[in-house]
């Protein structure tokens, strides 16, 4: 036997579910806020290490641009995620 939902009840059941995500998040951000910062300054030690290949490559970049376009992308991700870190 196969159920078909009626539109109103499918919408309310898509709204159900979407407010239930948002609340997820709200109470994971400290958690993943608390985890950026954290591994963030770790991280961006290994990324300059590795951005001084760059230099090195058959079409060279300045290392100390690929870094700064690399934590401006992050940032920015972060931004869109609403997991903003201090600087480091």
């Amino acid at each position: 036997m196969i159920f078909f939902l009626s539109q109103p009840i499918t919408q309310l059941l898509h709204l159900k579910v979407a407010s239930a995500v948002p609340s997820r998040i709200r109470d994971s951000i400290g958690l993943l806020k608390q985890w950026v910062e954290q591994w963030k300054l770790l991280a961006y030690r290994g990324m300059e290490a590795l951005v001084e290949l760059f230099g090195r490559a058959p079409h060279p970049q300045e290392p100390h641009d690929v870094s700064a376009k690399v934590r401006g992308t992050h940032d920015t991700f972060l931004a869109r995620c609403g997991l903003e870190a201090s600087q480091a």
